[in-house]
């Protein structure tokens, strides 16, 4: 039975929390809840389902912040890459003091590494290590639900930006190259950290971005 994917926009930079849901085992993932934590744990209530892990794709405070809450309430497990689970613990490092944000801090009860594969939600995931937006981006693959979980790496018609601390264009060039010749393929859908769902196939095509950073004669 294929995941049911939820989305739920929060907060003023209009990130997207996921939820991830096993229908038939009734339990959830809540990828990157970022605001509004008794929104979240509204919407929790009403799928009706226990929520094993909460996953955060990179420490940016507007993907952390309802961190706390959510785990608090739920009694899930907060998993990221160990290079920016300190970030979860600080306001200048997640880029809320920079941004005068709000900020409660949370901390990681797991951290991931590049490779790492794992069963969740009845599936197999592989972690990918991405930077580029941030030095600890990770997208989770599903290659069996044929999903990217993306965060800020990837865009509809876009990709993550490349200015705050810790950014790098060149890690991004190399991630987006990953992503698009190894790690998917373009039947992939996209979860992104902001914006529309959208597919692997359709930014090869129309998202010049990509294109640049794939380079002549690898853009499909």
């Amino acid at each position: 039975m294929a995941l049911q994917v939820h989305q739920l926009t929060v907060g003023p930079l209009e990130e997207n929390c996921y939820f991830l849901v096993n229908e038939d085992r009734r339990e959830a993932i809540v990828v990157d809840p970022g605001d509004e934590g008794a929104v979240i744990l509204s919407h929790i209530k009403n799928l009706g389902v226990r929520v094993s892990a909460i996953w955060n794709t990179h420490a940016h405070f507007d993907h952390i912040g309802a961190n706390a809450v959510v785990a608090a309430q739920t009694g899930a497990p907060i998993l990221i890459h160990a290079i920016e689970a300190p970030w979860l613990e600080s306001e200048m490092l997640c880029g809320a003091a920079l941004f005068g944000a709000p900020f409660v801090p949370s901390k990681a009860t797991g951290t991931w590494a590049d490779g790492d594969q794992f069963e969740a939600l009845g599936t197999q995931w592989i972690v990918r290590h991405a930077p580029g937006h941030s030095p600890g981006l990770c997208a989770l693959i599903s290659n069996d639900e044929k999903l990217v979980v993306g965060g800020d790496l990837l865009f509809k018609g876009s990709v993550g930006r490349m200015d705050l601390p810790g950014g790098s264009a060149a890690a991004m060039t190399q991630s987006l190259r990953s992503l698009f010749n190894d790690w998917s393929k373009d039947d992939f859908r996209v979860l992104p950290g902001h914006g529309p769902v959208t597919t692997i196939g359709q930014e090869r095509k129309s998202n010049w971005l990509v294109q640049e950073a794939l380079g002549p004669g690898l853009e499909g």
